[in-house]
């Protein structure tokens, strides 16, 4: 006896939306990592979480209010030693995270607007880099 497979038309058709739901579904997450996450409020200081994840920042871009104390929740959630840099004229952080490991740290900006670009030394020509805006959202800083 011989069985022959055919395709049913509609089977086609789930194809096709199976397609466009996963499509849907990967430009949404682009577009929630490409907006800055914004802070919480807790008794007059600001937090938020970033998570070093293998080359990448997560959130990548950060939106905080300009002179408050802003507490930032470090997790290496990776499989490499990754760095939470920032080298501005006045501030300076340089932290190095191994696998699992997390840390907090609170960052102080001067009164007014400013945006500083956070990077990990070691993988930052692979694209690891962030942008932690105090004021309105900044274009991207590319340097």
């Amino acid at each position: 006896m011989t069985t022959t497979a055919t395709r049913h038309p509609r089977g086609l058709g789930h194809a096709a939306l199976l397609t466009t739901l996963i499509t849907l579904s990967l430009a949404s997450c682009a577009k929630q990592n490409a907006r800055a996450a914004t802070t919480r409020h807790d008794t007059g200081n600001q937090t938020v979480a970033i998570d070093l994840v293998d080359y990448a920042f997560r959130p990548q871009r950060v939106q905080a209010t300009p002179g408050v104390p802003l507490a930032i929740q470090l997790r290496n959630k990776g499989f490499t030693a990754d760095t939470f840099t920032i080298h501005d004229s006045n501030i300076t952080v340089d932290v190095v995270l191994r696998p699992g490991q997390a840390r907090t740290i609170t960052v102080t900006p001067l009164p007014g607007p400013v945006s500083l670009r956070y990077l990990c030394r070691y993988h930052d020509p692979s694209g690891m880099h962030g942008q932690l805006t105090f004021g309105p959202v900044a274009p991207d800083l590319r340097e």
